[in-house]
């Protein structure tokens, strides 16, 4: 088997399925679907989406919670060439308006829906005239439906199509940052298979491993940690059927799982249901932690209490496809709770000064940078905002604030880029300002993170209320609720006299976040 990131992500999935025909790839609600099996449905999807019209380079969207389809839908696309563009299941159905317009949709594969948000009667509102792009819907959804096409319904095809490139972009997955939208960061197959590789490399995993899958698909963490890790050694995947803590104890438990990756608001949370229930977790072996802050007593209450042989601290950003850093097996206890580790083979890393982008040396506090083949291809039809994030010489710049030890190993201290990292998930903080903003007549609103012991950061809406004399916390709530993804909704609102500002107006956040604080009796 040639190198295992020289090939396509189709193509990966169609060695593992040659060297592992028998062994489970996926198990879900008690279903398990063996590798040849998988293959074999990605085959006639890929030929079903071929006879419709799909091609290489095309943008085919797919908004579903997890479960087989997805992942079927996503290994199709990968096979036959086209970009899989991964849908946030929380977005509001504005933002999902926006983002299938903004990324040129060809085809819409969606789910049943997510939370309270009922995907099938958002799609039935659509107005295709308003996306001119668009011109397939797929129905991906767990229940029974009529009105739309499904993966069993596409029509069977004996065309072939045109092979991919390991060097094609394979997906489009989404980030914020400081723009008010979300941008869509296009990662090639190689890269995504590459980062996939060496994550299981670090955590010893072989086709025996099984993974516990709670974390969204549509999420860089999710995909290159979970799904694509698992198939670089043909491992299986269990998919969590529901997202309740208590559940994914169970699945971890009588699946016998030995992998669990997740961000640290979720482990806290298994935390509290471990002391509920007599729960076996002495199959899990190790796991990855990353995404959101946490203390060194958070990260040893984790190990000792979810049985973890082995925890491994990372950090990782959606532009570098996932994980740039990642703590050794073997390493001490502190070194992998206090620190994030060494940047993973194919990243360099360095530090530059926040002002002026000179490199600092080691020990020195600056803005965390990275360059290497991982790097994404850039923004989708955002030019300039990749070249904001990409300087000339190939460097990434993170946003992310942190020093290297002398020890080669990588710490956190702060951020610089303006947002807030809720439970894994970016919040760009302009985003929501400018949601506040046109809602109501306020004289000055900004949004800014604070400190929160389980998700990391939540978000306080900072504003002065001018002709809106009567404005509530609950109204603003509300506003930015039907806009943006729940998760983007404030928990607190403070309403102020005025916000300290420069001589220009621009608000002097450094000098407003200590005032909030205090107030929120932080």
């Amino acid at each position: 088997m040639a190198v295992f990131y020289e090939n396509t992500i189709g193509g990966a999935l169609a060695d593992v399925a040659s060297r592992f025909p028998d062994r489970v790839a996926m198990d879900y609600g008690g279903k398990a679907y063996s590798w040849a099996e998988l293959d074999r449905k990605v085959a006639r999807a890929a030929a079903g989406l071929t006879e419709i019209g799909i091609r290489r380079g095309d943008n085919i969207a797919i908004w579903s919670a997890n479960s087989p389809s997805f992942l079927i839908a996503f290994y199709a696309a990968a096979r036959i060439g086209a970009v899989s563009v991964l849908f946030n299941t929380s977005w509001s159905e504005e933002e999902f308006k926006d983002a299938l317009r903004d990324t040129d949709i060809k085809c819409l594969l969606f789910g049943t829906g997510y939370s309270k948000s009922d995907f099938r009667e958002i799609c039935g509102r659509l107005d295709l005239n308003e996306y001119p792009m668009l011109e397939r819907l797929i129905y991906i959804g767990t229940m029974e439906e009529t009105r739309w096409m499904t993966l069993d319904t596409l029509p069977e095809s004996s065309k072939r199509w045109e092979e991919p490139d390991p060097e094609d972009v394979a997906s489009i997955l989404f980030t914020s940052g400081t723009t008010a939208k979300p941008k869509g960061v296009m990662l090639l197959h190689r890269a995504m298979l590459q980062n996939a590789f060496l994550s299981s490399e670090s955590l010893r995993i072989t086709e025996k491993d099984i993974f516990c899958i709670a974390l969204p698909m549509f999420h860089c963490f999710c995909l290159m940690a979970n799904v694509l890790s698992a198939l670089s050694k043909g491992a299986s995947i269990v998919i969590a059927t529901k997202s309740e803590y208590r559940k994914i104890l169970e699945t971890i438990e009588n699946k016998r799982c030995t992998v669990f990756n997740a961000v640290p608001t979720l482990l806290l949370r298994q935390l509290e249901r471990v002391g509920q229930g007599n729960f076996d977790l002495s199959s899990l072996r190790v796991g990855i932690i990353g995404g959101a802050p946490y203390s060194v007593e958070q990260y040893a209450r984790i190990c000792e209490e979810l049985h973890y042989e082995c925890l491994m601290a990372s950090i990782g950003q959606t532009e570098a496809t996932a994980g740039i850093t990642m703590t050794d097996y073997d390493d001490p206890f502190m070194e992998k709770a206090a620190t994030l580790g060494r940047f993973l083979e194919g990243y360099e890393g360095k530090i530059v000064d926040v002002s002026t982008g000179k490199d600092l040396d080691t020990g020195m506090e600056g803005e965390i940078c990275i360059r290497g083949s991982m790097v994404m291809k850039g923004y989708y039809k955002q030019p300039e905002r990749t070249a904001e994030a990409i300087d000339s010489e190939g460097w990434l710049h993170t946003g992310d604030v942190g020093f290297i030890g002398t020890d080669g190993r990588l710490r956190l201290t702060g951020r610089k880029k303006d947002i807030a990292i809720r439970g894994g998930e970016n919040i760009s903080l302009a985003e929501v300002e400018k949601v506040i903003a046109g809602a109501f007549e306020i004289e000055a609103v900004k949004v800014i993170g604070v400190p929160d012991p389980m998700y990391g950061e939540e978000i306080c809406a900072c504003i002065v209320r001018g002709k809106e004399r009567e404005l509530t916390d609950d109204q603003v709530r509300h506003a930015v609720s039907l806009m943006l993804a729940k998760y983007k909704v404030p928990k607190y609102v403070l309403f102020f006299d005025s916000l300290p500002s420069t001589a220009s107006g621009k608000i002097r956040t450094e000098e407003l976040r200590p005032v909030a604080l205090e107030r929120l009796g932080m």
